[in-house]
């Protein structure tokens, strides 16, 4: 049995990036690394080669431990598979773009943050991994800073003074903002169960109390994009589409989920978990129905990613309330059938709006010489149904049902009916389509690698659904069979009567769909206004202590005749510093935002490699 340091499919991705970033700009080294971490990964996880753990500690009780298991290497192993064929999207997809470099930088390391979460054993661990997977999502969604207006995201309708409609720039930002309200709650919890515990080790913490509880599920919703956090993962679609089926279907989104598989232990008898799984199953159903009324291709998928992910976080607290391996298993189809048909969907449609200029759905007349895309857009459809027996997405979906009580099984299904109707959409408008759709007869050959890799991507549940047909006996039963096709059924037939009747939905309930529930106005308006308002109150304040620090050195002065000090101390505050920060301000305004990203990269890269050769020498 061969034997691996665990750190060499950690840093892979990563070197890969910088590699590609630094020379060829390509995708090639990066999509080379991303195969031979996968590669490696697979050979462990049938046990011809061995990961050995990692550990290095920082403080009294405080160790930064990286170890693997069946079940987290399993999900690493479908992790990387499905970003490597994302890479090899991405070479056709960014071929002429203008920041290249930094796109497979972010990527590599985006990849190398979720398999470091995914293999982290302490809270410290995961908060690292978790902070570095914010941070590359904010580059990647916020990559073409140019905010060019074929970039936005958003109808652009304006409702009560508020225009939904971002740019880049602005979707980055709230993406990064809106997590970050569940990064700040992690960190408090961390906090407490360190001072609880006197550990940060998932293996030797107790049970969490109920304030601790409730932080981890709002982390976890936050990332997940429940509600209220949704917000970021509608807009999080300006970015390039690769980013969007990364993000989608391996990375930030899921992250929420597998902090509450690490945690299921000190989670595991919490009062909160029971509330927290209804939640959850509603936040579903309504985050889904938002996709039935956007015109946006990207937005219906968002819609979609929310059903799906909502049910793999609703696995993960059934797991921290039962601790039942079946959860473990649901967790690994749910990845497999979800992960790759989303992430076939939009390296599919985006390929597709990518040829036809458009983000919207009912101007996307191109249809291609070649009809890999449309045909992958359908097989990933028909795996996320569920009505295909011999598929990773029938699978999942009947054994969330199996695992459920009869409310929350209701629930699933009713937001499976919503997931057809939502993914019916796109089907039936692209059909229409193609009639009027203009026929592109040369393609070329770093465009044929999209499609192609669109297609593998649209076969892997499939395929991956071999190892697990064992279930079928147990879950293969004629009432299942029967309720499954009704279902589709009736959601087939509503998603038809309101694609032929789209105009008569009542204009309330449409624009209460369009801008979801509200969220948009919570997050860009009120929120705003609350930090504007708190910033004016922070300004009066400081006011009254400058003039109280001024009063209390002018009697100072009067009583010691200090008057060479106050001139000193006068210059310093008011002269030498304001202009030192004029003159750093008009410096930093002549600095090209890419210039000062290069440069800030350069340091990164020299700190990684002082902190690894430290840490080897060590």
């Amino acid at each position: 049995m061969i034997s691996i340091s665990i750190l060499v499919p950690l840093l892979l991705p990563l070197i890969g990036g910088l590699i590609d970033a630094l020379t060829l700009r390509k995708g090639y080294i990066l999509a080379a690394c991303t195969f031979a971490t996968a590669l490696l990964l697979s050979l462990a996880l049938f046990h011809v080669a061995s990961l050995v753990p990692y550990s290095y500690p920082i403080a009294q009780n405080v160790i930064l431990k990286i170890a693997s298991s069946t079940f987290w290497l399993a999900l690493a192993v479908v992790t990387l598979w499905i970003g490597f064929l994302i890479v090899v999207y991405s070479i056709g997809y960014m071929w002429l773009d203008y920041r290249r470099g930094w796109f497979w930088f972010f990527v590599g390391l985006m990849l190398t943050c979720t398999l470091l979460l995914l293999f982290s054993q302490d809270l410290l661990t995961l908060i690292i991994a978790w902070d570095g997977m914010e941070l590359c999502s904010y580059a990647l969604i916020g990559h073409w800073y140019r905010d060019e207006p074929e970039r936005h995201v958003g109808e652009g309708f304006t409702i009560g003074g508020f225009r939904h409609l971002w740019s880049p720039s602005s979707a980055a930002l709230r993406a990064v903002v809106i997590t970050s309200i569940g990064t700040a709650c992690l960190l408090v919890a961390a906090a407490l169960a360190y001072a609880r515990y006197h550990t940060l080790d998932f293996a030797n913490m107790g049970t969490f109390n109920v304030f601790t509880a409730a932080l981890v599920i709002v982390a976890a919703l936050a990332t997940c994009a429940q509600l209220p956090f949704t917000e970021w993962l509608f807009t999080a679609m300006a970015g390039p589409t690769p980013v969007s089926a990364l993000i989608h279907s391996i990375t930030l989104v899921n992250a929420g989920a597998y902090l509450i598989f690490k945690l299921a232990a000190p989670l595991h008898g919490s009062h909160v978990l029971t509330f927290a799984s209804l939640f959850v199953l509603t936040s579903v159903v309504l985050m889904g129905l938002t996709g039935l009324a956007s015109r946006e291709v990207k937005v219906i998928l968002a819609a979609s990613t929310c059903i799906y992910v909502g049910l793999l976080l609703y696995d993960a607290v059934l797991y921290a309330m039962t601790l039942s391996p079946l959860c473990l298993t649901c967790a690994i189809l749910i990845l497999i059938g979800h992960g790759f048909s989303k992430a076939s969907l939009f390296t599919s449609c985006g390929y597709l709006m990518h040829m036809a200029g458009t983000r919207f759905v009912d101007d996307v007349k191109v249809m291609l010489r070649y009809r890999q895309s449309y045909l992958a857009l359908v097989l990933a459809s028909l795996n996320l149904f569920g009505i295909v027996i011999p598929s990773a997405g029938f699978l999942f979906k009947e054994l969330l049902v199996d695992l459920s009580s009869t409310v929350q099984a209701i629930l699933i299904l009713l937001s499976t009916a919503i997931s057809i109707g939502l993914l019916m959409k796109l089907i039936l408008y692209f059909r229409m389509l193609r009639r009027e759709a203009t026929v592109i007869e040369h393609v070329e050959a770093h465009e044929l690698t999209m499609e192609y890799a669109c297609l593998a991507l649209a076969v892997g549940p499939y395929v991956l659904f071999v190892p697990y047909a064992n279930l079928l006996p147990h879950l293969l039963t004629v009432e299942r069979v029967l309720v499954t096709y009704l279902i589709f059924a009736v959601a087939l037939f509503l998603s038809i009567s309101l694609f032929r009747n789209r105009n008569k939905i009542p204009q309330g309930l449409l624009y209460l769909l369009k801008t979801r529930f509200g969220l948009a106005v919570l997050f860009d308006y009120c929120i705003a206004s609350a930090v504007r308002a708190f910033s004016r109150a922070a300004q009066v304040v400081s006011t009254h202590v400058d003039r109280a620090l001024h009063a209390g050195w002018a009697y100072l002065k009067a009583m010691r005749g200090l008057y060479s000090a106050d001139k000193v101390l006068d210059k310093l505050l008011h002269v030498y510093l304001p202009r030192a920060m004029a003159c750093a301000s008009r410096s930093l305004a002549r600095v090209h935002i890419d210039k000062l990203l290069n440069y800030m990269i350069i340091a990164s890269i020299i700190l990684i490699v002082v902190i690894v050769y430290v840490t080897f020498l060590l």
